[in-house]
């Protein structure tokens, strides 16, 4: 039946070529814009190698230190933070602190010309937190970090530029003019992967500045990151680092206060970017993003409304020889929402097609520090279904009202309204 009503809808939409076009073109135009913010953000929060784990990380990337009423400093973490609030937390997975930094690497590996190259430093914990690809050795060890040995892992891009194809193993990269052997080479990572990226990572123990922040009560260069068992588990390990730092502030200094920007999940840390930010808008992009996405729905919905109601006046005797049958009022709003999904579909498909292009286009804007775009993203299981779910909204707000209008017309009034 619904196949038999959408032929029968086909059939009509090319009786009114120019209100056809104008409604396609407009359910096109919402639908893209609409796909673009959801793709974006599923993009941002899908879980890709070597951030694996992105929906079951949580994240605390600054931290106040107060001592008094007017003393108050924003800083990212210290190390003696980490080992007494964060490392001997129970009941999760793993946690790693993380720091990065453009350091620059000799002169003499570049042909005379340093460059400023991102370099993460990292713990032991690190390499068992993501899951990176291999090509050549093995990640520096737990001992090596706590050891503040000078070993680091350099990716495939930055093995090439150095030693052009060569084994790079056991030989060394300099950082800021100091040696470290090369331990492992892995395969490049995406630039959008924002705590895996990086061209080398190397211990924290060995970097001066964050082995000084052990001094530190709260402020130093690191960010924590925890991953949980379960994402059901965020709460019980949010009261935990709450205990925690109680119990590490009171026998060391009475008089200090130290409040925590976080712990957030991944897409709040994502509106948090600098230590400084004490506040997420996360919750403040969600309710825009809905607003526009209600509008960009609204506005085509209306229009193919008075379309849609305009198609039912020409058809109400049809309509009311149909009642007159026997069939149901129910019959009727059905037949009339089948029948505009058809154009729904149409428009969606138009608009599906006009985000990628979009997407592609301004791909260097959206992700200026590169992301790895290709057909696939966009049919992913996730965002076809907003597709859908997109498709059947506005069906619903364009339809469902005139459907019900003229369903609950009176069976003789629609069979005069032809001689009328």
């Amino acid at each position: 039946m619904i196949l038999y009503y959408m032929k029968h809808a086909w059939r009509m939409l090319w009786q009114d070529k120019f209100f056809t076009i104008i409604s396609l073109l407009g359910i096109g135009l919402a639908v893209s814009f609409i796909m673009v913010i959801l793709t974006v953000n599923e993009i941002d929060d899908a879980s890709i190698a070597p951030e694996v784990n992105r929906y079951r990380t949580l994240y605390v990337k600054g931290v106040r230190e107060c001592r008094g009423e007017h003393n108050k400093n924003n800083s990212y973490l210290s190390q003696r933070l980490l080992d007494n609030v964060f490392y001997n937390l129970k009941d999760v997975e793993s946690v790693t602190g993380v720091m990065t930094s453009n350091s620059v690497v000799e002169p003499s590996l570049f042909s005379g010309e340093g460059q400023n190259i991102s370099v993460k430093w990292v713990d032991g914990n690190y390499w068992k937190f993501y899951e990176f690809e291999f090509v050549a050795g093995k990640p520096f060890t737990s001992s090596d970090f706590k050891s503040g040995i000078r070993v680091a892992v350099i990716d495939e891009h930055l093995a090439q530029t150095l030693y052009k194809g060569e084994s790079c193993l056991g030989k060394d990269v300099y950082i800021a003019q100091q040696p470290f052997k090369i331990v492992g080479v892995v395969k490049s990572v995406d630039p959008s992967a924002t705590f895996a990226y990086s061209r080398i990572w190397a211990p924290y123990t060995t970097n001066d500045q964050i082995a000084s922040s052990k001094e530190s009560l709260a402020c130093g260069g690191l960010n924590a990151l925890i991953l949980a068992k379960s994402p059901s588990d965020f709460d019980a390990i949010k009261e935990q680092i709450t205990k925690n730092l109680k119990a590490y502030v009171k026998p060391v200094e009475k008089e200090i206060r130290i409040e925590l920007h976080g712990p957030d999940n991944h897409s709040e840390q994502r509106f948090r970017k600098w230590a400084s930010d004490e506040v997420s808008r996360y919750d403040e992009m969600v309710k825009l993003w809905l607003t526009v996405i209600i509008v960009l729905m609204v506005v085509p919905a209306l229009n193919m409304a008075s379309f849609t109601v305009s198609r039912m006046k020409k058809r109400q005797e049809e309509l009311g020889l149909r009642r007159s049958f026997g069939a149901f009022k129910s019959n009727i709003i059905a037949q009339v929402v089948a029948e505009n999904m058809v154009l729904t579909l149409i428009g969606g498909v138009i608009g599906l097609i006009f985000s990628i292009f979009l997407l592609f286009a301004f791909q260097s804007t959206l992700y200026p520090d590169g992301l790895d775009f290709n057909i696939t993203t966009f049919f992913r299981p996730t965002i076809l279904g907003y597709l859908i779910a997109t498709g059947v909204v506005i069906n619903l707000l364009s339809a469902l009202f005139p459907a019900i209008y003229s369903a609950r017309q009176p069976i003789v009034q629609a069979l005069k309204s032809k001689k009328s």
